[in-house]
């Protein structure tokens, strides 16, 4: 959903983010684990 994406944008822009790069992060509510 679009508060899925915007959600882990806001996390990447943040502090906590700041040493996470070059890696594909999935953004799909955790459907993948059905």
């Amino acid at each position: 959903t679009a508060y899925d994406v915007a959600s882990m944008v806001a996390f990447l822009l943040s502090d906590a983010g700041i040493n996470i790069s070059g890696q594909s992060l999935g953004v799909d509510g955790n459907v993948e684990t059905l």
